[in-house]
């Protein structure tokens, strides 16, 4: 007896009987399965907030990194945390606010700035510092407004800007000088 090497139709049709006549197909970028096919128990799932499926066939999600979060389900890839916001940990599901003394210039970040000497934040969901104004300072990081110089002192606009300086530079008038507000 000769048997003949089977065809492609034949194999098609031999896999369709062996199914119930299932054919496979993998799931698509955005969902997974057990087995990365849509015939698995309960066939493709999208994946959950916090999780993303950028590739078809895939048998899990993948949680968001941190600096990335993913608000609804079926994403393909996580979003970058906007500016004025990080995300700390992964499998995030938004973004969190920087808060009040601190500020987010930047998208992906995962964790705030805190202001820096000579600036404050007095709001969340900062994107930068403010510097203190003329007549105020700001002599530690991650203030949330500038302090108001002593009565019968002052501080110079010049230094003001200088981030670097650790401590403020409130002066006294020279001897013999009287400071009007």
């Amino acid at each position: 007896m000769k048997f003949s090497k089977p065809s492609p139709l034949s194999l098609f049709l031999l896999a369709m009987s062996a199914s119930g006549g299932a054919y496979a197909v993998n799931c698509t970028p955005g969902t997974y399965s057990s087995t990365g096919q849509d015939t698995a128990p309960g066939g493709c799932i999208p994946a959950s907030v916090g999780t993303y499926v950028s590739t078809s066939g895939a048998t899990v999600a993948t949680p968001a990194a941190a600096g990335y979060y993913a608000p609804v389900t079926g994403l393909t890839a996580a979003l970058l945390a906007p500016v004025g916001s990080y995300v700390p940990g992964t499998g995030a599901s938004a973004p969190t606010p920087a808060p009040i003394g601190s500020y987010a210039p930047v998208t992906g970040l995962t964790a705030a700035l805190l202001a820096p000497v000579g600036h404050f934040v007095p709001s969340v969901g900062a994107v930068a510092g403010i510097p203190a104004g003329p007549g105020t300072y700001a002599p530690t990081t991650g203030m949330s407004a500038a302090l108001q110089a002593p009565v019968g002192t002052y501080v110079a606009i010049q230094v003001q800007a200088l981030q670097h300086l650790r401590q403020p530079v409130v002066m006294s008038p020279p001897p013999g000088r009287l400071l009007l507000f």
